[in-house]
């Protein structure tokens, strides 16, 4: 199971796609004249968002390389990559269209810390779109939720052919990552 500070890098890692989003933004919204003065400006956040990016790539590099550590066995029942689409959505795309002055700086780091914190001390899966980028999709199996690569049908038919079940990484309670052998 993951650990604290595990999901915390977690956490970071699932706002990869952000971090160099916001990084354009701010310099290209900045009102300052010129490369040199836009960047200067903004160095301490940039330098902070470009922590976080290379943090979030360093962290899913090597949990995509972990050994498998159980069995999963039974029959996927839906899949719920769908719900990576709405983790965007709800958290993804505000903190992109809140304004870059003081309040919406503040506004964007209270989000980032009181979601984070949610994430953090739930012992549930909550959709990462970064999985998503490396080509996972969330499946349902009985009440565990399955990260794998490829389809429902590839997943149950690997089900299937293994009576003893597929082996699996455990990321939180219930939530599993099946991980290249």
């Amino acid at each position: 199971m993951l650990t604290l500070v595990s999901k915390t890098f977690n956490y970071i890692s699932s706002y990869l796609i952000l971090y160099p989003l916001l990084m354009i933004r701010v310099i290209f919204t900045s009102k300052f004249n010129g490369w040199t003065d836009k960047i200067t400006s903004n160095l301490p956040l940039l330098i902070l968002l470009s922590v976080f990016f290379i943090l979030s790539i360093i962290w899913m590099s090597g949990l995509l390389r972990w050994k498998n550590n159980t069995r999963i066995n039974g029959i996927v029942m839906k899949n719920n990559t769908i719900y990576a689409a709405s983790y965007i959505t709800t958290y993804i795309v505000p903190l992109v269209f809140i304004e870059m002055n003081l309040t919406g700086f503040v506004v964007s780091i209270v989000l980032f810390i009181v979601i984070g914190a949610i994430f953090i001390y739930s012992d549930k899966h909550l959709p990462n779109p970064t999985f998503f980028m490396f080509g996972y999709k969330t499946y349902e199996i009985d009440d565990k939720n399955i990260l794998f690569q490829g389809s429902l049908d590839m997943l149950n038919i690997e089900l299937i052919e293994s009576p003893h079940g597929i082996s699996a990484r455990e990321l939180t309670k219930n939530t599993y990552i099946v991980l290249p052998q």
